[in-house]
C-alpha cells in the first residue's frame, strides 16, 4: 500500500466542505475497487468453449487501489481520512505557443490495472511442460502496456480506438473493457 507524507500539509487552509467531498469521493473510488477485485474469479464468459491457442494465457487483472489510510508517524488514520493512490496521469493537450513550457493536463488513469492477475483460461499445450498452469492461479506479470494486451471475451463489445481528443475531453474511453487481456506464456514472471 502506498503511502504519503503529509507532514507538511497547512491544516488551516483546508476547506472542511472540500475536504468531506473529497474523501466521499475516495471511499467510493476504493469501494468499486474493492468489489471489483473481490469478484475477479467470477465470469461473465464460459471459457471453457473457447480453446485458447498459439501458447497464450487469458488473465483477468487486479484494479490498483484507488484509496488507502493516511498514516501519519506510522498511526494509521484507519479509514476516517484518505488519500489518493492511484494518481492521474498527465497528457500533453497538444502544441503550446511557448514551445519552452509543456501546459500538461491531468487525466483520470484509462486503465488502472495492476501487472498482477488471475489465470482464466490458456493454450492446453503449455501444460505440457508448465504443469502448475490452472484457471484461478494469480500470476504477476512483467510491466507491459495493457492497452497493447486488452482481451474482449465478447467480441461485439470491443471498444473503439481512443484519439488523444477523447482523453482531453474526459471521456470514459474503455466503457466495455472488464480487466482482460492476452498475453503469452513468457511475460509470466511468478506465480502463487
Amino acid at each position: 500500500m502506498k503511502k504519503t507524507d503529509i507532514s507538511n500539509i497547512n491544516y488551516q487552509e483546508v476547506n472542511p466542505v472540500d475536504f468531506l467531498e473529497e474523501q466521499d469521493v475516495l471511499r467510493a473510488g476504493q469501494a468499486s475497487v474493492e468489489k471489483y477485485n473481490a469478484k475477479i474469479n467470477i465470469h461473465n464468459y464460459d471459457f471453457s468453449k473457447k480453446k485458447i491457442v498459439n501458447r497464450n494465457i487469458i488473465i483477468r487483472l487486479f484494479k490498483e487501489d484507488f484509496a488507502s489510510p493516511i498514516e501519519f508517524d506510522g498511526i494509521e488514520s484507519n479509514g476516517v481520512s484518505l488519500i489518493r493512490n492511484s494518481p492521474k496521469i498527465k497528457i500533453d493537450p497538444g502544441f503550446s505557443p511557448n514551445k519552452q513550457t509543456a501546459n500538461y493536463q491531468e487525466i483520470e488513469n484509462p486503465v488502472p490495472y495492476l501487472t498482477r492477475g488471475v489465470i482464466v483460461a490458456f493454450d492446453e499445450k503449455i501444460t505440457e511442460d508448465h504443469a502448475w498452469l490452472s484457471p484461478g492461479v494469480i500470476v504477476d506479470l512483467m510491466l507491459f502496456a495493457v492497452q497493447d494486451y486488452m482481451y474482449y471475451p465478447d467480441k461485439t463489445k470491443v471498444d473503439f480506438p481512443v484519439t488523444h481528443e477523447d482523453l482531453l475531453q474526459g471521456k470514459a474511453v474503455y466503457p466495455n473493457y472488464e480487466g482482460y487481456i492476452k498475453v503469452p506464456y513468457s511475460m509470466i514472471e511468478s506465480y502463487e
